[in-house]
């Protein structure tokens, strides 16, 4: 198969897909058919390591940036707003029965909070027009090490999954 090589970027996508000038450049007169996103999961590699983590690679947070416009820097909330956005912006590109499809993991349940980050972000991504949640998929990563977290204190599951997240632009 033949495929054509595209150029890439690196940068905050809000302020990318808000430039025609620089969409144009990258995509021309073309409308994208597929969009994978597999963002930071909100503030998650921003806060310090626990458990087997701690253990093997220390306990220092490692964020991707500093930087605040960073999704892996933003509390949940902010997170889920500036998600959306970013896809409500790439949609402009993006031809009519086209793909959104998203990599997201759950956090772990802390108290009363289950903290289902999948659900919220099926759940805020649906607010979009014309965008629709068509169901998801399930990856789970085998090379995932796994222990016997909170053993003998308290139950905590291992998170070796992913949720694949897909979503359409239709008409209506």
């Amino acid at each position: 198969m033949d495929l054509q090589v595209y150029p890439t970027i690196c940068g905050d996508c809000i302020q990318i897909l808000q430039n025609d000038a620089v969409m144009n450049e990258l995509i021309g007169k073309q409308q994208i058919g597929l969009c994978l996103i597999d963002p930071p999961y909100a503030n998650m590699m921003s806060k310090k390591k626990t458990g087997a983590d701690a253990y093997i690679h220390g306990d220092v947070a490692t964020p991707f940036t500093n930087e605040a416009a960073d999704l892996g820097n933003m509390e949940r909330s902010e997170f889920l707003e500036t998600l959306k956005k970013s896809v409500e912006l790439m949609l402009a590109y993006m031809k009519t029965e086209g793909y959104v499809v998203v990599f997201i993991k759950d956090l772990q349940p802390h108290k009363k909070e289950t903290n289902l980050l999948h659900s919220e972000v099926v759940n805020k991504l649906n607010e979009i027009p014309k965008l629709y949640y068509k169901g998801m998929k399930i990856w789970a990563d085998e090379s995932a090490k796994i222990y016997p977290y909170g053993y003998p204190f308290s139950f905590v599951a291992n998170q070796v999954h992913q949720y694949i997240l897909v979503f359409r632009k239709e008409k209506r």
